[in-house]
């Protein structure tokens, strides 16, 4: 029952629509999964801001640095061709949020080092893979990894104070410095 007004698609696939991809321990995810139909050589063009946005096989591709913490919104629209001539506008809208870079780094027996004992730590970035963060330690002292985001600094001699640093792996493969940390030894 195709004819000459309906669209044409020829490439099927699933996403997963999700609201964030950051979740919090003890909140749900939710997420909409779809079978989405395109057409790789359609002349779409996509919009956002009122700006045309590179098309690949009949996708809009977009990527943008956010510059301010917080929400941000994402507006704009598609045009396709109509099958009868003209062409068909749809909107969209999505949200997302934005924030700066932050390691959670805790001395978990105590606020400050000792020397000739194991001094644990617990270290986490929000969002990250625990295995995709880094965590050095500059002043003096070593740190040895004993999984999970847990760690240990050791000391062997008085120095009067290290600073643990942390750096995370993010998904476009580069390492992002999440900041730093200073304790007293």
């Amino acid at each position: 029952s195709i004819d000459a007004t309906d669209f044409k698609f020829d490439k099927l696939e699933a996403k997963v629509m999700a609201a964030s991809s950051y979740v919090m321990v003890g909140t749900p995810y939710e997420a909409e999964i779809l079978l989405v139909a395109s057409n790789t050589k359609a002349n779409n063009k996509v919009f956002v801001g009122g700006n045309p946005i590179t098309i690949e096989n009949g996708v809009g591709k977009y990527k943008v640095t956010p510059q301010s913490v917080g929400e941000q919104t994402l507006k704009g629209n598609i045009e396709v061709p109509d099958p009868m001539g003209g062409t068909k506008s749809y909107p969209f809208e999505a949200k997302y949020s934005s924030f700066k870079p932050f390691a959670s780094v805790a001395a978990d027996e105590m606020n400050l080092f000792y020397v000739g004992l194991d001094n644990p730590i617990t270290v986490s970035v929000p969002g990250v893979n625990p295995n995709n963060v880094s965590v050095s330690m500059t002043g003096g002292g070593s740190l040895v990894s004993v999984g999970g985001g847990k760690y240990q600094a050791k000391f062997t001699s008085r120095v009067p104070e290290v600073q643990v640093n942390v750096t995370a792996k993010m998904p476009d493969g580069k390492q992002q410095n999440m900041g730093s940390t200073r304790f007293r030894v």
